[in-house]
């Protein structure tokens, strides 16, 4: 599991999400080895917003940051995540972007 990869390390996780997918479901496994959360609007007209996201994931009462672009939420969640671990999840439709940013 990721928490065994992390090896005691806090876990950033960026991610965007499709507002037609099983979101609380995904996000009720994912909230077990979050710490703090990053959101973003992937490049899709059925992505949930950042905002929505960001407020959806206000119930597991983690940190939530929201990003006004995928590049945005990339630096963010570099940054929060410096030595830790960052996990990127939740949407194919923001991949290209995000590997585009890591890269540079």
């Amino acid at each position: 599991t990721m928490k065994l990869i992390a090896n005691g390390k806090r876990v950033v996780v960026l991610t965007a999400v499709m507002k037609d997918k099983d979101y609380p479901g995904f996000y009720d496994h994912i909230d077990s080895i979050a710490d703090e959360y990053v959101t973003v609007t992937a490049g899709n007209p059925r992505s949930l917003t950042a905002k929505e996201l960001a407020d959806f994931l206000e119930k597991y009462g983690k940190p939530v940051t929201t990003a006004q672009s995928i590049e945005e939420g990339v630096a963010i969640a570099k940054e929060k995540a410096k030595d830790e671990c960052l996990l990127i999840t939740g949407s194919f439709y923001m991949m290209d972007a995000v590997r585009k940013e890591l890269k540079a």
